[in-house]
């Protein structure tokens, strides 16, 4: 219960989006779940929030778990601090992530996200302009494809798009 769930492939709501796609609805407790689930939330908070009985968010959440669409992880705040156990997978994806991503160095992504600083830390630090230890990240999400089309998605006049681009 002190955990969440965590979306590595796609969103909550994209899995929403590809139930009604592909012409079938997400089963009603499942889509309650996936509407209110945010890593910033322990599975409990879920429950309520969901409207759900605990024992029923912990069945989808091992369902969801079972079949890859997400990972159990402690909750994700701005005073967490990450590690990995996984630096050895780096390889296997980097390939993956260098097409969505391209310019950033999935070693790099990893490298900042796992000082001894924490997430609320690092983040400010890739958010503020003026602080240049951020700037290559910054820099280069913003120019790749994948941040493009999600403000697309966002924004479809393109306005906060144009606006962002020119901000830095």
């Amino acid at each position: 219960p002190y955990y969440t769930l965590l979306f590595p492939h796609a969103s909550p709501s994209e899995l929403l989006q590809a139930f009604h796609t592909s012409g079938s609805a997400a089963p009603q407790r499942m889509e309650q779940l996936l509407l209110t689930v945010t890593p910033q939330k322990p599975l409990t908070e879920i429950a309520i929030d969901a409207n759900l009985p605990l024992h029923t968010t912990l069945d989808i959440a091992s369902f969801l778990v079972m079949h890859g669409a997400c990972m159990l992880s402690p909750v994700v705040s701005s005073q967490s601090r990450l590690t990995t156990l996984g630096i050895h997978r780096i390889p296997e994806v980097s390939l993956a992530f260098s097409q969505a991503y391209p310019g950033i160095s999935l070693f790099g992504v990893v490298s900042l996200l796992t000082t001894s600083r924490t997430l609320g830390e690092t983040m400010a630090i890739v958010t503020d302009i003026a602080n240049e230890e951020g700037a290559w990240l910054r820099e280069s999400f913003m120019a790749s494809p994948k941040y493009h089309n999600r403000m697309r998605k966002l924004d479809p006049s393109g306005i906060s798009n144009a606006h962002a681009t020119s901000s830095v």
